[in-house]
């Protein structure tokens, strides 16, 4: 719960390592990081959609993370553009175990590009989704798992049948 999520967020932040995506409230939740490597000043940021994380959202004085929305996005790229020369924005989204991605998630991902995003990279369905390259920037819907045991997905074969399986 939260006690756990801010205690990882202290030791990472003790041990030099930057996170972003969960705070104290919403303006820790939302705050951006900012690295620079060989002159280039990327910028993160991080959003959960209100469909795959429960309720555990940040409020003025209430731990979490951050909503994704468009108001959320469009102050907070406001806030970033003059710091930052690449806009990296990390999504917690979509349907799990499914590789087809929904309107909304296309929607939202093409209105950060819009807003000045160069990429956003998604997660949640543990699966890997569809990539696009949208208006100059680069959308990963779904990057699948790094580190996770076996997932029953199904997917729409070509003659519009279900196909059901395991992810490894």
């Amino acid at each position: 719960g939260d006690v756990a999520a801010l205690d990882t967020a202290r030791c990472l932040r003790e041990r030099g390592i930057l996170s972003l995506g969960y705070g104290a409230d919403e303006y820790e939740a939302r705050k951006p990081i900012l690295i620079e490597r060989d002159g280039v000043r990327i910028g993160m940021l991080s959003y959960s959609c209100l469909s795959t994380n429960g309720e555990n959202y940040a409020g003025t004085t209430v731990p979490g993370v951050p909503l994704l929305s468009i108001r959320s996005m469009e102050d907070d790229m406001r806030t970033i553009r003059p710091l930052a020369d690449v806009i990296i924005l990390f999504f917690h989204w979509g349907l799990e175990n499914e590789q087809t991605v929904v309107l909304d998630q296309i929607k939202l991902a093409r209105s950060a590009i819009d807003l000045g995003a160069n990429a956003v990279v998604g997660s949640h369905g543990h699966v890997i989704q569809p990539f696009e390259f949208y208006n100059g920037g680069f959308i990963a819907y779904g990057v699948g798992n790094f580190l996770f045991g076996d997932v029953a997905c199904q997917t729409t074969g070509p003659e519009g049948g279900v196909r059901h399986g395991i992810v490894r």
